[in-house]
């Protein structure tokens, strides 16, 4: 079944048809939501998710980004806080990297939704975090793109 799943996964990245795509998101939500996956297994599964934000073709990033956004969307609010910080962090970086239109509005999108759906400690804790990189000794990591980008996101 495991082997199945993860097929169906990889397929839902590198299809070029997108109906294939779409069909492969459909069923790999519904075995996320339905199956009782072990915390290992989940973790899994978002690893690769957020591991195929960086994919070489911006169909498979923006279907990544489709399955994000619904896992945000629909997953219980005890697990989307628990993942918020790591989600988070690589959707900022994806922002800040990718240089195409339409994934950059999907991340924002998700970014978005993300910070309206977690609780309010699970938010303070993705900002202060946020704050950190601007004012900690890592500073020079973080690029002036993803800087304006997080400006424009958090103050429109």
């Amino acid at each position: 079944m495991y082997d199945v799943v993860k097929r169906v996964a990889e397929l839902m990245i590198t299809s070029q048809v997108e109906s294939i795509r779409k069909k492969c998101s459909q069923i790999l939500l519904q075995i996320l939501l339905d199956f009782h996956l072990s915390e290992k297994r989940l973790q899994q599964h978002l690893d690769f998710f957020l591991a195929n934000l960086r994919y070489e073709h911006s169909s498979g990033r923006e279907a990544v980004l489709e399955m994000l956004h619904a896992i945000i969307m629909k997953f219980p609010a005890s697990i989307l806080d628990e993942q918020s910080q790591t989600i988070f962090v690589h959707l900022v970086v994806c922002l800040a990297n990718d240089h195409d239109n339409k994934v950059c509005s999907m991340t924002g999108a998700s970014i978005k939704l993300l910070i309206g759906r977690v609780s309010s400690r699970s938010l303070k804790s993705i900002l202060e975090y946020s704050v950190s990189w601007y004012v900690g000794e890592k500073q020079h990591l973080w690029s002036a793109a993803a800087q304006g980008k997080l400006w424009t996101l958090f103050y429109r």
